[in-house]
């Protein structure tokens, strides 16, 4: 069977389903009412299938910003419909045989999901204004990390070995713990971390990390729908379904569009639209937010903490790097000495 059956079947499967599901409401009536929607997932579902941040990380900041939606509607609008998107997504990563790390999927999934509990849980009680500020700020330090990938490492080939494996192994658990807590409470987070611990110390080629990011989000989106449905907190509210409802067609096709344009679109473009769009977020929340100096602070030190995470996982790169420099240079003076005896 040519592989790329499967995802036609799995499109036209889901859009099946969906006509079922939509055959007692009035369409046009739904698009009118939530055309933001649609408008916000159409560059959302590119975003997620084209880089390392899912659909959550336009959804949540433009509902809880723009929209005005709670943010646990927010929550579990970019959950719900990161189960279409980045599935279908991942799906064409898959058929299409696109290079991802399959040793880091099923323990960073299983990982995530777990902490992604308490975070759906937590959130429940947690201070709205902390919680948009908290992820307005983890995008924007985020925005760093896709800056250094652009002009630092996007040039190398990446090695995938790691300078230390044991510390490897226990950095992964923590990235994963805190991604998949920070996805059950924003709705997505496990891509951002995941994609910082393969290009920072697992030193994996951004064409591999990319997917691989997309894939463990998919996951851990799906894994955590089921849960809510089923056992979590209330459940589904109707305005979420209907909003899921709008979104999902779109997210279906764009997505994998999302997948395939990161193949011939230079990575520059691609980065400049993450970063911009991170960084017009949180200037526009600096002007939105009800801010007082505990926010500030908080958002400061989210910024900071952040930033200095990053640095730490970068280390053992950089100092693997100068490494090889040294015997470089080493090896050269050695041929000099050689060939002026």
């Amino acid at each position: 069977m040519n592989l790329k059956l499967i995802h036609a079947v799995f499109v036209l499967g889901f859009l099946g389903i969906w006509l079922i599901l939509v055959s007692n409401l009035n369409v046009t009536e739904l698009y009118q009412q939530n055309w933001p929607i649609a408008l916000t997932m159409l560059l959302g579902s590119f975003i997620a299938g084209s880089t390392c941040a899912g659909g959550g990380a336009v959804a949540f900041p433009v509902m809880t910003l723009f929209l005005g939606f709670s943010t646990i509607v927010a929550r579990d609008f970019s959950l719900f419909i990161q189960s279409v998107g980045m599935i279908s997504a991942s799906i064409y990563i898959f058929t299409r045989r696109i290079p991802v790390d399959i040793k880091v999927l099923g323990p960073s999934t299983l990982i995530a999901s777990t902490s992604a509990v308490l975070g759906v849980m937590i959130s429940q009680v947690l201070e709205p204004s902390f919680v948009k500020i908290f992820y307005l700020s983890l995008g924007f330090s985020f925005s760093f990390i896709f800056l250094f990938v652009e002009f630092k490492l996007n040039n190398s080939n990446g090695s995938g070995k790691e300078s230390n494996l044991s510390e490897s192994k226990k950095t992964h658990f923590v990235v994963c713990i805190l991604g998949g807590f920070v996805s059950g409470i924003v709705g997505s987070g496990i891509d951002f971390f995941l994609f910082a611990y393969l290009i920072l110390l697992k030193k994996q080629n951004i064409k591999i990390s990319t997917p691989t990011s997309v894939i463990v989000m998919a996951a851990v989106s799906l894994v955590i729908s089921i849960l809510r449905i089923s056992v979590l907190t209330e459940g589904l509210t109707l305005q979420t379904y209907h909003l899921w409802l709008t979104a999902s067609p779109i997210v279906l096709f764009g997505a994998p569009l999302g997948v395939f344009f990161a193949k011939v679109i230079h990575s520059t473009v691609l980065t400049a639209l993450i970063v911009g769009a991170l960084t017009m977020q949180y200037i526009f929340g600096l002007f939105t937010l009800p801010l007082n100096s505990k926010i500030i602070l908080f958002s400061l030190g989210t910024i900071l903490l952040s930033i200095y995470c990053f640095k730490k996982l970068h280390k053992p790169y950089q100092a693997k790097t100068n490494n090889v420099t040294d015997l470089a240079q080493g090896s050269k003076e050695k041929e000099k000495r050689l060939l002026a005896g």
